[in-house]
């Protein structure tokens, strides 16, 4: 006859302190939480009217059914000139009213030219020092000065003229090596301004041009 017998182990409760560390913890992130909740529904209290919000997917019923445009032109008669939309995770504010966009590039334009403060943007451009990812302030207006000056004057844009001629009439020679074969055309024109651009920046023009390289066949 078989016996079975039960085993009782004692599982031993953790010290005084972790446990009062545990609860503190708990607290605290539930404490964040709430407040987090708060300030969003505050934030999303303070936004222009718009349609109703769904879970994930957001107001993107709303744009079905037709073009976009015209899908956005339906919704701002609705909701007025001024709308907030729910792009699944992309909180968007649409203007549709001439006169609200013309007081927002203009009157208000340093409180919206702000970009997003990223830490990787911040590495990459040496904490923002390039002229791409700088914030609105007095160093970025000096240097956008100095670009329209030294950079894309109209002398300086027409210096390169010869430049961007002899790459378009390359790229005409190598559409007729073709010879009514299918090429690529895609792939031929971003060789050209691959090295439109390349050659202005470097002002290499007297580079000795070699051979075009050659196109994806559409044919395989």
């Amino acid at each position: 006859m078989t016996k079975f017998v039960l085993c009782s182990t004692m599982i031993p409760l953790p010290p005084p302190h972790v446990f009062l560390t545990v609860v503190i913890i708990f607290l605290f992130l539930a404490f964040g939480k709430k407040k987090r909740r708060s300030t969003n529904k505050d934030s999303i209290s303070e936004l222009p009217p718009g349609p109703k919000r769904l879970p994930i997917i957001g107001s993107l019923l709303q744009m079905r059914g037709a073009s976009p445009h015209q899908a956005l032109n339906n919704l701002a008669m609705r909701h007025g000139p001024i709308m907030s939309l729910q792009l699944g995770e992309i909180l968007a504010i649409v203007i549709t009213s001439p006169k609200a966009v013309m007081e927002i590039l203009k009157i208000h334009e340093p409180a919206f030219a702000q970009r997003p403060r990223l830490g990787v943007v911040e590495s990459l451009s040496y904490e923002y020092s390039s002229f791409t990812f700088s914030p609105y302030v007095e160093y970025w207006r000096q240097m956008r000065k100095i670009c329209v000056l030294e950079f894309l004057s109209t002398k300086r844009v027409m210096s390169f003229r010869s430049i961007r001629e002899q790459e378009v009439w390359n790229m005409i020679k190598a559409i007729g090596d073709f010879d009514e074969k299918p090429f690529n055309l895609s792939d031929l024109m971003l060789s050209v301004i691959n090295k439109g651009i390349i050659r202005s920046i470097a002002s290499l023009e007297g580079v000795t041009e070699g051979p075009t390289p050659p196109m994806t066949s559409l044919g395989g």
